[in-house]
């Protein structure tokens, strides 16, 4: 079970890599385009940016047509079928741990992949790409920078060449909550099918940030769990916020929850039901 363990991790670790791999040049081709674009519009009075609304307002269409002609939106649909991949790898952990459904059931979970275009496409990505983009020119005309220091601007939250650029960390962030919670919910759809009675967490995975609910749950209880001891802990973490239970998505109250959400935003554990 070990190496299946590690195998799915693997696996997702991989998939998030190539994804942000495979958007650097979208980051580069938007940047270029919206710069361009913004050239063309900007007034400049001693080296200083002018306040324009009408420009302001031209952002959000600039970014989207943008996008459009890049490969983003084909990078995302590759990163859910890959995705669907890792899905499969945890099928065959519940199959080695006895959690075997039918297929119908497994299929329908496979094809629950609305999380990924939730924070990466469509309303997802206007509202954490759009309106920041737009927010950062009406900043920079409205204090009146340099022509120098509104292109740093740009460039910073473009910047896909490592994880300093705020677009490349966003999109990091959101990839990897997207296929963690994905498989957490296919995870748990298998769990609430057999009425299981535990769980098995990943028990390879215990780094310095990991939170302290994980901790306890690989440390203490060798990351198996009866759902009874889980929902003490879960409860101690509900009254705990900022303590036990810092980081956790809410709500996070039952089993189910927990397999979908584990220990919160940017958890790299899984949680497979079990029977104790």
């Amino acid at each position: 079970m070990k190496k299946l363990f590690q195998e799915s991790q693997q696996e997702s670790s991989d998939v998030i890599k190539d994804f942000l791999k495979s958007i650097v040049g979208d980051f580069n081709e938007v940047y270029d385009e919206v710069y361009k674009k913004i050239l063309g519009k900007i007034d400049v009075k001693d080296g200083q940016v002018q306040y324009n609304d009408n420009l302001v307002n031209l952002i959000r269409e600039y970014v989207i047509q943008a996008t459009i002609k890049t490969n983003y939106k084909a990078n995302v649909l590759k990163f859910v079928d890959n995705s669907k991949g890792v899905a499969g790898k945890d099928i065959t952990i519940n199959k080695e741990l006895g959690n075997k459904v039918a297929s119908n059931v497994t299929n329908k979970l496979l094809n629950n992949t609305g999380i990924f275009y939730e924070g990466l496409t469509a309303g997802g990505y206007e509202v954490n790409v759009v309106n920041r983009v737009q927010s950062l020119i009406y900043n920079s005309l409205k204090n009146n920078v340099s022509v120098l220091e509104l292109k740093a601007n740009l460039e910073k939250y473009f910047d896909a060449t490592d994880d300093t650029g705020d677009l490349y960390k966003y999109t990091k962030q959101v990839a990897q909550d997207s296929l963690y919670q994905y498989t957490g919910e296919l995870n748990a759809g298998i769990y609430d099918e057999l009425g299981l009675n535990g769980i098995i967490y990943t028990p390879n995975i215990l780094i310095e940030r990991s939170r302290p609910i994980c901790t306890k749950i690989i440390d203490t209880y060798k990351a198996e769990i009866s759902n009874e001891e889980l929902l003490l802990l879960l409860n101690k973490a509900d009254k705990d916020p900022k303590g036990f239970g810092q980081g956790m998505i809410v709500p996070t109250k039952t089993v189910s929850e927990f397999i979908r959400n584990r220990g919160g935003y940017n958890c790299i554990h899984k949680a497979y039901g079990t029977l104790i």
